[in-house]
């Protein structure tokens, strides 16, 4: 199926960022460039997820803006053991987010756009997701 515009009724986006929109997540502009591209886009109309090293203390799961931008926290878990923001525990942080993430996605984001014959568009921020994507992509073309 092909489509010749992408629109609310048939898309769904993904941004891939270790950097996201809570404060323990900010390090630099990624994080700002990540709330803000999330934010239009769901304003927009566009169902929107963003996955990111979250704050620990936060919901796993957050869903703002008439339930079109979903933030989805990730390795938790890990962050618990590293207060001082997204890069502290890089290595074991960025382990968890490449190992996890993508079959993530293929089952809980691309299976059901695909249902709703859906285009999937994936957003990577920055060198920290490219590995991601690779695994990502191999998922969703085999």
């Amino acid at each position: 199926m092909r489509y010749k515009k992408i629109t609310p009724d048939n898309s769904v986006f993904v941004i891939l960022s270790f950097e996201g929109p809570d404060l323990y997540s900010q390090a630099g502009g990624l994080g700002f460039r990540v709330t803000e591209l999330s934010e239009a886009l769901a304003k927009k109309g566009f169902e929107t997820h963003v996955i990111f090293v979250g704050d620990p203390y936060k919901p796993a799961v957050e869903t703002l803006n008439q339930k079109r931008l979903i933030l989805h926290r990730w390795s938790q878990w890990i962050s618990k053991y590293y207060p001082l923001g997204v890069y502290q525990g890089e290595e074991e942080k960025l382990y968890d987010y490449n190992e996890s993430v993508p079959y993530f996605v293929l089952d809980e984001i691309a299976r059901p756009a695909v249902k709703e014959k859906k285009k999937l568009v994936v957003l990577a921020e920055e060198w920290h997701t490219a590995e991601c994507v690779m695994w990502l992509s191999d998922l969703l073309h085999y």
